[in-house]
């Protein structure tokens, strides 16, 4: 939310409509992720070390046991690269857009999987957002759960930096949706009194 949103353009969007928001998972989401990476990488070569003084086992050595070893060892790898990338696009291309009219919920589920869930701003009842325990509190990031008058009940987006903030903006954008959805109305009552005998 740091840069211009409203020089933002997406697939899908409609005329007169401008992004207000553009709401990505707190950078904890992924450090977690990271930390965990790191460790995958170091963990084997204790591990190898280790084993080649406990079994007597050189890896320069052209014997079936160091290629069988240096197989699985590369096929350990990859599968950590392969989780880690998995886990950071998962991260990554989980957002919210809000415009000035809708709010737009795009769900990554995997490499191959996307959920897109839209949702109009005057149909949003409630804006609750949530902050559990202390590292949430000290990092300001946590849950918003958004009550709607739609088909899906609920809109949940985890791990939200300044939530709160967030919050009281999308409510805001609310306000303002809902007071341009009355206007025509208003509007076309007081032309019709006016041409009324």
């Amino acid at each position: 939310m740091s840069h211009d949103v409203h020089s933002i353009h997406f697939h899908g969007q409609l005329p007169n409509e401008r992004v207000e928001l553009l709401i990505r998972k707190h950078w904890t989401t992924i450090a977690r992720d990271t930390v965990l990476f790191v460790v995958g990488l170091i963990l084997p070569i204790p591990l190898s070390v280790y084993l080649s003084r406990a079994l007597e086992i050189d890896f320069f050595e052209q014997s079936a046991v160091s290629i069988l070893l240096i197989l699985l060892a590369s096929l350990y790898y990859l599968y950590v690269w392969l989780f880690y990338f998995h886990q950071w696009i998962d991260s990554y291309l989980d957002v919210w857009i809000v415009t000035n009219r809708r709010l737009v919920d795009i769900e990554q589920n995997g490499l191959f999987s996307r959920r897109i869930s839209e949702l109009s701003l005057s149909k949003i009842q409630d804006v609750t957002s949530e902050v559990n325990g202390k590292i949430q509190t000290f990092l300001d990031y946590g849950n918003l759960l958004v009550q709607t008058a739609g088909e899906q009940k609920q809109f949940e987006f985890e791990g939200v930096g300044k939530p709160a903030t967030v919050a009281r903006a999308l409510m805001h954008l609310h306000d303002l949706a809902t007071q341009e959805e009355a206007r025509p109305v208003t509007q076309t009552q007081t032309t019709q009194t006016q041409t009324a005998p």
